[in-house]
């Protein structure tokens, strides 16, 4: 923290919450560990990655109170990246525009950039 120095939050607590339901689900919890949630912004630019349930809508509570987390980084100052996921990421694209729905109402963060699928994986290092 005195560094300045960003860390990565990785909340699995969505992915975790109940047993696989399918394949992805399972393979997916294999890959991602059970952390405690450490949600304090250590440095300018705190990177979340949340892994949410396969039904996303199990995972609405916990999409607010990122939206209430990151609004307040927002308002003081600092530029989180957040990144969603699911067990299968064919559906991380909605996941996400449902967080910054939940976002757009507690913070005002305008619309939400989209990122052409044509350009793929070669472009990702442009994010940052």
């Amino acid at each position: 923290m005195s560094r300045g120095i960003d860390r990565v939050v990785l909340d699995t607590r969505g992915l975790h919450a109940r047993p696989p339901v399918d394949p992805h689900h399972a393979a997916s919890q294999s890959r991602k560990p059970k952390l405690p949630l450490h949600a304090v912004p250590v440095g300018p630019r705190p990177i979340v990655r949340f892994v949410a349930d396969p039904d996303p809508v199990k995972s609405e509570a916990l999409l607010l109170d990122w939206a209430d987390r990151v609004a307040q980084w927002l308002a003081q100052g600092l530029h989180p990246y957040v990144f969603m996921h699911c067990p299968n990421d064919f559906f991380a694209p909605g996941l996400a525009r449902t967080f910054m729905a939940m976002l757009s109402d507690r913070a005002n963060v305008g619309e939400m950039p989209v990122w052409p699928a044509a350009q793929g994986r070669k472009h990702q290092m442009e994010l940052f």
